[in-house]
């Protein structure tokens, strides 16, 4: 009689396959569930969120594959729960290069540079700047360098208060540790703020020195920007709809 044969696995083994079934279930999850808000990284109330649900310990530890400058000019004041697009914006990889988008439905100057809504104290309030500075990061999460052709980044902004903090950090690993954002593991962790609503701490965590996976981000990025993935224009702005006229009644009269 035949002995019963066991396939013996060895940890390793068993933990590869494992992450690879984990994989797979998780693009079903992908296809199947469609999440609200898009494929967005955002701070609500001082919480940060993905398709509406907080981060543990309000951070994230990501890759930034790249950055833009992106500015929004609102001929309206932001009023809760109802969403609009800016009338004018602008996108551009360097900043002396931001001009009003092709797209936006009221342009208010040739360039970023000189126009008055640009401005200091130009602001309803007389302080900040009527247009919002602001930048758009693409995010990956180190879980996606394994395997980098199925990776959905993701798209964070990175708000007026907060530029000071990217900027300060890109320098540093520029200056200091002579490296791209994406060269690196970075902790992102949203921190409460006296002045202003949270402040964004941006941490390096350690170094990617492997290659192969550096050359496949460099390609990424440059996939990623002929997709135009972090300058897609805002939906139109919507024509505030003329309201609709009030039906007369005939009067009753009382025999």
């Amino acid at each position: 009689m035949a002995k019963n044969s066991v396939v013996k696995v060895s940890a390793k083994q068993g933990m590869v396959s494992w992450m690879e079934t984990l994989a797979e279930a998780a693009k079903d999850v992908l296809a199947t569930e469609v999440g609200a808000g898009g494929n967005y990284l955002s701070i609500d109330d001082g919480r940060l969120k993905y398709q509406g649900l907080e981060f543990p310990g309000n951070k994230v530890d990501v890759v930034v594959l790249d950055a833009v400058f992106a500015n929004a000019y609102y001929d309206k004041p932001y009023k809760p729960g109802e969403p609009g697009s800016p009338v004018c914006y602008a996108f551009a990889w360097r900043e002396d290069l931001l001009v009003p988008h092709e797209q936006c439905a009221k342009a208010q100057h040739p360039q970023c540079k000189g126009c008055l809504k640009n401005a200091y104290k130009s602001a309803a309030n007389g302080k900040g700047k009527a247009c919002a500075n602001t930048r758009r990061l693409l995010l990956l999460t180190p879980d996606m360098l394994t395997n980098l052709s199925e990776a959905q980044p993701l798209i964070f902004k990175v708000s007026p208060t907060n530029l000071q903090s990217w900027a300060g950090y890109a320098q540093q690993l520029a200056a200091i540790f002579k490296r791209p954002p994406y060269g690196v593991v970075t902790n992102l962790a949203v921190v409460p703020d006296p002045s202003n609503k949270y402040h964004i701490n941006f941490t390096k965590l350690a170094n990617i020195d492997d290659g192969a996976i550096g050359s496949a981000l460099v390609a990424l990025q440059t996939q990623t920007r002929e997709a135009g993935l972090l300058v897609t224009p805002y939906p139109d702005v919507d024509e505030t709809p003329e309201p609709a006229p009030v039906k007369k009644t005939a009067k009753k009269y009382s025999k």
